[in-house]
């Protein structure tokens, strides 16, 4: 998510003046003097620009006072950060950077509807932004896992130019949706842990498409699922789900047929999060997964082992 902070220079400041960040100690504000300290290494050049005269190459050093570390840019989209630190020196400060962070466990059980659609397909160009709009009227918390190839045709990150040619393009992306629902949505654009998120008790419903290890992994964790298949044995996969296990609702019922709209995706989140005779029996089933694999899978997979060994003995 993102979140307003201010960065001061060394003119932004006048003697005398302090700045406190909202959320640190207060003897850790930012004074006039902290922008004006000696920085020695301010006149090196760029790092690999430049050597000691001995033709090893000189490191930039710090970043200026008031400017970003070169790291910052590249976590805004990370899952998670990890700090080399001590919990009895900087706790305060944990604490305040894990506030800035959407934390799942501060959502209530079953209230947080999870949308991805896998690394290779999902909607197209024309029903993202149908998503995207669903996902803001609705009123439930939401995780989406967005692609960088999203709403392009073809394998992620390639699509054809002409002959031999390659573009990484970016696809679609909700430019302004997460400032508009605050900390009832957390938008990932990437690669997310799908099994960690299905296996939380926050997680109450889970937009898929159906391809079969997210419908195992959904099933395997209790989660109902919203079925949007694109293409192939996903539509055989949503059938299981929604008619025969019934443990879920396709995403339209004009679908495939007719391009699933807002009001579609809308109405089946509230179901998917609300329909009791589905919510017991995805929990049902779900039970049945939580010391592993059932008994029948594992005496199958124990029956094919001992075939092969059988075999090896004969041979």
């Amino acid at each position: 998510m993102q979140h307003a902070v201010w960065k001061a220079q060394p003119n932004d400041m006048k003697p005398g003046e302090v700045r406190l960040l909202s959320g640190l100690p207060e003897e850790m504000v930012l004074k006039y003097s902290d922008l004006k300290q000696r920085r020695h290494w301010m006149g090196l050049p760029p790092h690999g620009a430049g050597s000691d005269g001995g033709g090893s190459k000189r490191p930039r050093g710090p970043p200026f006072p008031g400017e970003p570390a070169g790291w910052v840019a590249e976590v805004e989209r990370s899952i998670a950060i990890l700090i080399n630190t001590c919990d009895d020196l900087e706790r305060s400060f944990l604490d305040y950077v894990a506030n800035l962070t959407w934390k799942i466990d501060s959502k209530p059980r079953g209230s947080v509807f999870y949308v991805s659609f896998g690394s290779e397909v999902g909607p197209s160009m024309e029903e993202y932004p149908e998503l995207a709009n669903a996902l803001e009227e609705s009123k439930w918390p939401f995780i989406w896992v967005i692609q960088k190839s999203s709403g392009r045709p073809g394998p992620p990150f390639v699509g054809q130019l002409g002959p031999g040619s390659l573009t990484s393009d970016e696809g679609y992306f909700p430019h302004g949706l997460d400032n508009r629902v605050g900390k009832r949505g957390l938008i990932i654009h990437g690669w997310a842990p799908q099994l960690l998120i299905l296996s939380h008790q926050s997680t109450g419903g889970f937009l898929s498409h159906c391809g079969w290890n997210s419908t195992v992994e959904a099933i395997g964790r209790g989660v109902p699922l919203l079925a949007w298949p694109i293409r192939g044995d996903q539509y055989y996969t949503a059938k299981l789900v929604v008619d025969h296990v019934k443990v879920g609702i396709v995403v339209s019922e004009g679908y495939p047929a007719d391009m699933v709209k807002k009001d579609d995706i809308v109405n089946g989140i509230e179901r998917v999060m609300t329909d009791e005779e589905i919510r017991v029996q995805a929990a049902r089933l779900g039970a049945k997964f939580e010391d592993g694999f059932p008994a029948s899978s594992l005496a199958s997979l124990d029956a094919f082992r001992d075939f092969i060994n059988q075999q090896n003995i004969k041979n």
